[in-house]
């Protein structure tokens, strides 16, 4: 995280953003099936997204992380801009 990131994210986010490890994401698709959390079809190629996001009051924690297909984690994160639910 760059250091105006790790700035902002002091200010605005009571956890800052952690990158998950690989077994995390292992356990999130096998918690899932090995399906996108949203329109429930397999990919090659998961997102992981924070279901409340962090700017919301969310956690890093592994239940409140899911894996999103590319499609479904776009179209979330559109609404959460619209509502000012997210920040990047």
């Amino acid at each position: 995280v760059s250091g105006v990131m790790a700035q902002y994210e002091k200010l605005f986010f009571e956890e800052p953003r952690k990158k998950i490890t690989r077994e995390q994401y292992k356990q999130i698709l096998e918690r899932q099936a090995n399906v996108c959390n949203e329109c429930e079809k397999e990919c090659k190629k998961y997102e992981i997204d924070h279901i409340l996001p962090l700017a919301s009051g969310g956690s890093n924690d592994i239940s409140n992380l899911q894996a999103l297909c590319l499609e479904c984690h776009k179209e979330k994160s559109k609404e959460e801009q619209e509502n000012g639910e997210y920040i990047k």
